[in-house]
């Protein structure tokens, strides 16, 4: 199971296979005979013969979408290409649905042996997730040979709740502007030098604009949760925080936030860089959008539109430098109550 766990992460970063296998430990069972022989009893030990590996099936629920559910798909294609032994079942689910899924899915006492889980949903999720170091069958992180030092510490860390470690980071996905190299070529922009204050913005949004195409979209699609992030993310560069220190009260109902509002409201109104309502990816995809927000989720599909297109980090549009984030983290959901070590790791 842990050379699933490795292999997903390295096959994540890379895309090829490790050919690793998956350990397992062959026992030969000896049985005695008794044979006659003239009144003596002669005793001889004879091996079975050996039997062949035991497989196993894991199922690996996930919640990716679109270029990060192709990306996906390859993965687990290259595993189960390389491991006979051990073939991973990948259910790609729906994200609006897929954590409730798992939490009933854990409840029920039939959760899958490996799942996914965003950064930002540990502090509800981490109740149905297994402790990696504190297990019945012990510290599958040592047993693993999962060291957090081989990790970017902030994911590592924010993968902890009351002292343990939930989360194995896969990925970290943020925010970035993409933009279309031959739209800022017919718009008289150089499209090695993508703006980076608001100012350059402005004035590339303006000429794309003038070019005869959508400037600007500040995400995938309308979708609001879309929408909210590319709020925030104008909310933090005014030095907003959504909460206090002690997460009890939230701090946006304010002039920064209200001025993060409307500046995100201008783009498809006072500004006309964009139309409400309108599928950003959709537009850039079909060459019609100069500029949008994504992240790094979007790279397969982009890849293959056709598009010429760069990627570039968050211009700063107000105060200081900030862009929304999140991480994908492997997991193992809790197994049902009364499971031995020897299943949980071997078929957890």
């Amino acid at each position: 199971f842990w050379t699933v766990i490795r292999t997903l992460v390295i096959l994540s970063l890379v895309l090829a296979a490790t050919g690793c296998a998956v350990a397992t430990v062959e026992v030969e069972k000896v049985v005695t005979k008794e044979v006659e022989v003239e009144k003596e009893v002669v005793v001889t030990a004879t091996p079975e013969p050996r039997p062949e590996a035991e497989s196993y099936v894991l199922f690996y629920n996930t919640l990716f979408h679109s270029g990060d559910a192709q990306a996906m798909e390859r993965i687990v294609d290259l595993y189960n290409e390389t491991h006979e032994d051990t073939q991973l079942t990948l259910t790609q689910g729906q994200w609006a649905q897929y954590y409730a899924q798992l939490i009933n899915a854990v409840i029920a006492g039939n959760p899958p042996q490996i799942g996914i889980v965003h950064t930002s949903m540990l502090p509800e999720m981490y109740p149905a997730l297994m402790p990696l170091e504190d297990t019945p069958a012990g510290n599958l992180l040592e047993m693993a040979g999962i060291e957090p030092e081989n990790y970017m510490q902030p994911l590592w860390e924010a993968g902890q709740r009351d002292g343990h470690q939930y989360l194995i980071p896969l990925d970290s996905h943020m925010f970035g502007l993409w933009y279309n190299k031959d739209i800022f070529r017919e718009a008289g922009l150089d499209p090695e030098n993508p703006p980076q204050t608001m100012e350059e913005f402005v004035a590339a949004a303006d000429a794309i604009k003038d070019a005869g195409y959508y400037a600007f979209h500040p995400a995938e699609d309308a979708l609001p949760r879309k929408l909210r992030r590319a709020w925030m993310v104008f909310f933090w560069q005014l030095g907003g925080e959504l909460f206090d220190e002690d997460y009890t009260k939230a701090t946006f109902n304010n002039e920064k936030g209200l001025e993060a509002l409307e500046f995100l409201v201008s783009i498809a109104h006072e500004r006309g860089w964009n139309e409400p309502g309108t599928d950003g990816f959709k537009q850039f995809t079909a060459g019609e959008l100069g500029m949008f927000v994504a992240g790094n989720w979007m790279y397969w599909t982009a890849s293959e539109s056709g598009v010429d297109y760069g990627m570039a980090p968050m211009p700063v549009f107000f105060d200081q430098p900030a862009t929304w984030g999140n991480s994908h983290n492997l997991v193992i959901p809790k197994p049902p109550s009364g499971v031995s070590p020897e299943v949980l790791v071997k078929s957890a």
